[in-house]
């Protein structure tokens, strides 16, 4: 629908596949039907920069790297995180020598326990920032819902059974800006699909496909550009970073420059593009393609940490 109205045409539309209305009981459809996938709003934002160091979250601002106030900054056990521009935090931390949990809630305050596995993959947000994602396991996909109203959680299953017959265990997840695509690392390939919605609020991930073949066997983290691209870090010395296109016709090599593979995490904001290799965080100005070496990022030089932009 947004395509066809930036195009010019203004709708609505009346969307069939196999004879009948493409999203169930809507017989026809318009932008104001999906208003939460603006591909616009996300330009508009503020991204904030975080790091994970040493189990410890961090907030970077103006060169300066400092402990958030909340367990997080202190307790050690983070294993990995994400935060949203609503405010909301979700974070995998360390119970046991076997076991991991999810917890959600206010960046600076009481986190709330959910789903518990001997491995959770690193949660995402949807565009909305009130609900998350994780990978229990290796492949089933939890979506966790922390109510605006009254705070509390719930969690669902995440309809995953059109890559069923895609071997191997999902170790990335990563929803698009606006919510409506999702990104994964299975095996070490990419595979970008669409998120579905049913009547009931129920979600879905329909048509995946793999893109970025260059890196297949090789991809170890990745992220969602602001132009709805992709970057990718990989374990490969020669080309340890690549951007895929959104549509996943083509994929590039990033300026190598400096970089020591693997590339275990990456990140981006409008402006600028974040990755951990085998010694520091570094950064690059998401503009400039000519420059070949990467630099530290300001505070955390000598502290090797993994890059968090809120979302």
């Amino acid at each position: 629908m947004w395509t066809l109205t930036e195009a010019g045409h203004t709708g609505p539309f009346k969307v069939k596949a196999d004879g009948g209305d493409l999203v169930e009981g809507m017989d026809s459809l318009s932008v104001d039907d999906f208003a939460d996938y603006n591909p616009e709003e996300s330009s508009t934002s503020l991204s904030k920069l975080y790091a994970l160091n040493e189990g410890n979250l961090l907030e970077v601002d103006d060169g300066v790297a400092e402990h958030v106030k909340s367990t997080l900054g202190s307790s050690g056990d983070v294993q990995s995180v994400d935060v949203a521009d609503s405010g909301l935090v979700a974070a995998v931390r360390r119970k046991s020598n076997s076991e991991f949990s999810l917890q959600i809630g206010e960046l600076d305050g009481q986190l709330q326990d959910s789903v518990d596995g001997p491995t959770l993959a690193r949660p995402t947000f949807e565009y909305n920032g009130q609900a998350a994602w994780t990978v229990v396991d290796g492949d089933r996909i939890v979506r966790v819902v922390r109510s605006k109203t009254t705070g509390r959680i719930s969690e669902s299953e995440v309809d995953a059974r059109s890559i069923d017959d895609i071997e191997g265990e999902i170790s990335v997840i990563r929803l698009s800006h606006s919510g409506a695509r999702v990104a994964m690392i299975i095996d070490g390939h990419v595979y970008i699909a669409a998120v579905a919605q049913s009547s009931s609020g129920d979600k879905r991930i329909v048509n995946a496909r793999e893109v970025g073949p260059e890196v297949s066997g090789s991809a170890l983290s990745l992220d969602w550009n602001a132009d709805g691209s992709l970057i990718v870090g990989t374990s490969s010395s020669q080309s340890p970073v690549w951007r895929i296109e959104q549509d996943g016709s083509s994929a590039s090599t990033m300026p190598t420059g400096n970089i020591t593979a693997p590339v275990v995490a990456v990140a981006t904001s409008p402006t600028k593009l974040f990755i951990t290799d085998s010694h520091a965080m570094l950064e690059l100005p998401s503009t400039v393609m000519d420059e070949t070496n990467w630099r530290e990022v300001s505070g955390l030089q000598g502290r090797r940490s993994s890059p968090i932009v809120s979302n």
